[in-house]
């Protein structure tokens, strides 16, 4: 199973198109291929929410026939839930919660 944040704001570079369709570069390709089938963690920087707002499933990736080295993530429409408040993305010690997942393993617990 893989463990993904996905980051997606209303203003950005890429061909995003939130609940159907998340665009990203090659560099990210292997990473984003673990999560077909699996439930991502969509985040917006400051530049959106500022926090965490969402998970789907991705359904499926393709290349983006307008821009070499860039794809598309196909999500799966019937499967966004959206949280009903942003999820801020620091604890309240200021350390980012998503930090304290990093080389987590199942059945042990992990000083950050």
């Amino acid at each position: 199973m893989a463990h993904a944040v996905f980051i997606q704001n209303p203003v950005s570079i890429y061909k995003d198109s939130p609940g159907k369709v998340y665009h990203f570069p090659k560099r990210y390709l292997n990473m984003v291929e673990e999560t077909v089938g699996d439930w991502v963690v969509f985040y917006e920087s400051r530049k959106g929410a500022f926090g965490y707002v969402s998970i789907q499933k991705v359904r499926n990736i393709l290349p983006d026939p307008d821009q070499a080295a860039h794809y598309f993530a196909f999500l799966e429409p019937s499967t966004e839930w959206t949280f009903e408040h942003v999820v801020p993305r620091s604890a309240p010690d200021g350390i980012a919660i998503e930090r304290s997942l990093r080389g987590a393993v199942v059945g042990q617990s992990q000083a950050v």
